[in-house]
């Protein structure tokens, strides 16, 4: 334990020992994270498989000179590096087992034994970059620009002539609605919904001006037309507003009828005046609440409804260890159902686990009284909590440029508050 923090101290010390090494380690920073938010995955160009192993292998080897150069292998590592080994395990026993229960093996079951690995790859890099940068607006602040830049993308992608570049990130055709869901450099909307609430977050927790973040993430949301994502944001917005934020009980009373006029006023404009995307969202979000009260039927909600016996059938199969990634092109898409149907109990113990300890640390560094990490602990935790709500449609920390910024995320935090651990009570 002494010598993991004197191994820190030594690194903090001889690491960043100029204005201008502590600079051009900003530099790599950034580059570092431009790769992971906006390397091409050429969806348009090659099929969704072949674009993500083209992106991930890219990836893995262009942040690798980073990953050396910090000497990041040496750094004492929290324990919760073991359970992402323990995972990697199970979905080896996951292998094992196919031939017994009859099941087919296909590549994915070989290149998914080293996901757990690639997660805490990243997560060993976000690590390195919370004690080197440590309590620093730098890294979040990075984060939220380059993920608002994405928006660009979206500009582009009405204007046909722009097909050649914005095909390297998109995943539907020109003019399809889930063509013109915002979804920035991450090809499906709630993928870029799901960053897009990190920054939300952090923009509550850091920034000033609540009032205006709030009205500005409306539109960002209605504009990604996430249904999940819209209730993530729902449900953040409530947990920072009655939980976290210090205004008074009596300033709550009175703002909390102006936001629903607002909102409500905001929704007679976009349904009288059919704002492009804007109104197809609002639809999209109607259609859902009429399906749930029973007046319509709803597609993606059937869907989802679907994925779910199929999980359960898959699960009896094999009940402790799974039966392995999809093998009939009908994938499930219900974190939970997911991991239960993929890799069993034992499988998704270990994912939860992992998660918990995440959601624990993080809670455990709003305690701390630096104010830094306190507001970035605040803002994980509301990230984490809209992974469980994100995560009804879609196993979203599991997804292609997501869970690269989300393992990062989680080692960044760990990073900064794993010091106070030996000092600082």
């Amino acid at each position: 334990m002494a010598l993991e923090f004197g191994i820190i101290q030594m690194i903090k010390r001889t690491n960043l020992k100029s204005t201008s090494t502590y600079f051009r380690f900003k530099l790599k920073t950034v580059l570092l994270l431009f790769l992971i938010l906006y390397f091409p995955t050429f969806w348009g160009y090659t099929s969704l498989g072949t674009g993500q192993l083209i992106y991930l292998f890219a990836i893995i080897v262009l942040t690798l000179p980073f990953f050396l150069e910090t000497k990041s292998y040496r750094f004492p590592l929290p324990t919760i590096y073991k359970l992402f080994f323990l995972w990697s395990l199970t979905y080896i026993a996951t292998l094992a087992i196919q031939p017994f229960i009859n099941n087919e093996i296909i590549l994915k079951d070989f290149s998914d034994i080293l996901r757990p690995l690639f997660y805490l790859y990243f997560f060993i890099i976000g690590y390195v970059l919370g004690i080197k940068l440590e309590k620093s607006y730098f890294l979040v602040t990075s984060v939220v620009v380059l993920t608002l830049l994405s928006f660009i993308f979206d500009i582009l992608k009405f204007n046909e002539s722009f097909q050649a570049i914005t095909n390297l990130y998109a995943v539907f055709e020109y003019g399809e609605l889930n063509y013109i869901r915002y979804s920035g450099t991450f090809g499906f909307c709630y993928n870029f919904g799901f960053v897009c609430l990190f920054g939300y977050a952090i923009a509550l927790t850091f920034y000033s001006h609540k009032a205006i973040t709030f009205f500005v993430s409306c539109i960002v949301m209605m504009l990604i037309g996430s249904r999940s994502v819209i209730l993530a944001f729902i449900i953040v917005t409530l947990l920072y507003f009655f939980v976290f934020s210090k205004i008074s009980a009596l300033k709550k009373t009175i703002i909390i009828p102006i936001v629903i006029a607002l909102i409500i006023f905001l929704y007679i404009v976009a349904v009288t005046w059919e704002i492009p995307v804007v109104s197809d969202s609002i639809k999209y979000s109607e259609r859902l609440i009429n399906a749930l009260s029973g007046k319509e039927a709803d597609g993606s909600l059937g869907t989802r409804s679907g994925q779910l016996a199929v999980a359960i059938e898959r699960l009896l199969k094999s009940i402790l260890f799974g039966v392995g990634p999809a093998k009939n092109n009908y994938p499930i898409e219900i974190q939970l159902g997911y991991y239960l149907s993929s890799w069993g109990i034992i499988g998704t113990i270990v994912f939860v686990s992992i998660q918990l300890n995440f959601f624990v640390v993080a809670a455990r560094g709003l305690k701390l009284k630096d104010l830094f990490i306190s507001k970035f602990s605040t803002a994980n935790l509301l990230w984490l909590i809209s992974a469980l709500i994100v995560g009804m449609s879609t196993p979203i920390t599991d997804q292609i440029r997501v869970f690269q910024l989300y393992f990062l995320i989680q080692g960044y935090q760990y990073g900064i508050i794993w010091p106070y651990r030996y000092y600082k009570s």
